[in-house]
């Protein structure tokens, strides 16, 4: 994705783009790449971050009263994903927007990453324990992260056939100015 950003900024420096066009077309991409918040998406957005650290915090007491060594380090990893994922959303409050370049993709990939290896760590104690359920516990948040991040790939793949079709625009709307120049 870098590499497609950095070849469509050298045709854009490139190209000889008139001012009002070139600028048009980065408020295109601005506007097609970040996603301002309402007023309730904010406040959601913020009831999500306490949750995260509500959660964050109910897992540190849990890791430091109720378990063993093991539990620990499950508890340590969900941890670390949640606090991942409050991080970027915390973001999302101070800005007030969302970058849809990257992250919905970063959520995306620590929870499918983090999950992926409690995943892994169920089904040893899973296979250490002669027991199922255990298995299945880590198996059922992995499938809803693999989901999203399928939504995710689905979305940026939109957001790239979108960002094609401004490039095309643009093109074309230069093509119009040039033919009219040597008409007129």
């Amino acid at each position: 994705m870098n590499e497609n950003n950095d070849f469509r900024d050298r045709l854009v420096s490139a190209q000889q783009f008139t001012p009002e066009y070139r600028e048009k077309y980065r408020e295109g991409l601005e506007n097609m790449f970040t996603r301002q918040l309402t007023p309730l998406q904010r406040i959601l957005a913020s009831i999500g971050v306490l949750a995260g650290l509500a959660v964050i915090g109910f897992y540190i007491y849990m890791a430091a009263r109720y378990t063993g060594p093991g539990g620990r380090y499950v508890l340590g990893l969900l941890g670390l994903i949640v606090l991942a994922v409050t991080a970027v959303r915390l973001m999302v409050v101070v800005t007030g927007r969302v970058n849809l370049r990257w992250q919905p993709k970063t959520v995306a990939y620590v929870a499918f990453y983090g999950l992926l290896i409690f995943a892994m760590g169920n089904l040893i104690a899973a296979s250490n324990a002669n027991d199922a359920t255990i298995a299945l516990v880590g198996v059922f948040p992995l499938l809803l992260a693999v989901a999203k991040l399928i939504l995710v790939h689905i979305q940026e793949s939109e957001l790239n056939v979108r960002e094609k079709l401004l490039e095309i625009e643009l093109q074309m709307a230069e093509m119009n100015e040039a033919l009219a120049a040597k008409q007129g």
